[in-house]
């Protein structure tokens, strides 16, 4: 891995822009990656938390989602409610 070291200001609302090089050596898409942020020591640790997306129906963000076709994003949870509902109609007809 590439290692980068940059000294970034706080912005005017305590904000932290990623300059585009971490983006990019990170491929964060901005509105499409996540981050994880989280205090050890005196250190802020940001790191990568992949392309999840929120499941479809739960609405759950989870490095866990499973994608499919059609880009349908599910969680586990979110999974078992579809096929319970899928299940209830086939028992109607």
């Amino acid at each position: 891995m590439k290692k980068i070291g940059i000294v970034k200001g706080l912005g005017k609302f305590g904000r932290i822009t990623f300059p585009s090089e971490v983006r990019k050596t990170l491929e964060i898409k901005v509105s499409e990656s996540y981050v994880k942020m989280f205090i050890e020591n005196e250190a802020i640790i940001i790191e990568k938390f992949g392309e999840s997306k929120p499941c479809a129906i739960t609405g759950k963000v989870s490095a866990e989602n499973k994608v499919y076709i059609g880009n349908i994003v599910l969680s586990s949870e979110g999974e078992k409610i579809l096929l319970n509902h899928l299940i209830n109609l086939k028992n109607k007809n």
